[in-house]
């Protein structure tokens, strides 16, 4: 199969209105239950590259995320809208680097890296399935 040639500087945006399924309720201590949760932030960061890479893949590929870096700088309260906005900064073969930056009317609020790798899905499927059967020995 044939990757397609991405862009070095290609970008994407997600704006997103907080509610109280991205505070920080979900996760965590649970106590501040009014903010944005670095979790949920994470997640609209893994949306916005997937909306830009997974659409031009080829059938049989698919991206998955290997490693992601962020420093959550401000609190968000719910009901504020975010917006996150991903720029790819480096390809090697298969992996794709990304800068983002999540911001709100105010400020950035949070910012990093996130590391994705272009794969075969029978490949990936096939690996998950055969780590299953060998847990399986085992008393879970």
């Amino acid at each position: 199969m044939k990757m397609p040639e991405f862009k070095i500087g290609m970008s994407t945006t997600l704006q997103r209105k907080i509610t109280e399924k991205e505070a920080a309720f979900d996760y965590g201590t649970g106590v501040l239950k009014s903010l944005l949760d670095t979790p949920s932030t994470v997640k609209l960061v893994i949306q916005a590259a997937s909306k830009m890479i997974d659409p031009v893949l080829p059938e049989g590929l698919v991206s998955i995320g290997k490693g992601i870096n962020v420093i959550h700088m401000e609190p968000v309260p719910v009901g504020i809208t975010i917006t996150v906005e991903v720029t790819l900064k480096e390809v090697d073969k298969n992996k794709l680097l990304f800068e983002f930056v999540v911001y709100d009317e105010l400020s950035e609020v949070a910012r990093g890296h996130h590391e994705r790798y272009i794969v075969s899905k029978d490949i990936i499927e096939k690996k998950a399935k055969d780590r299953l059967e060998r847990l399986s020995g085992f008393n879970i």
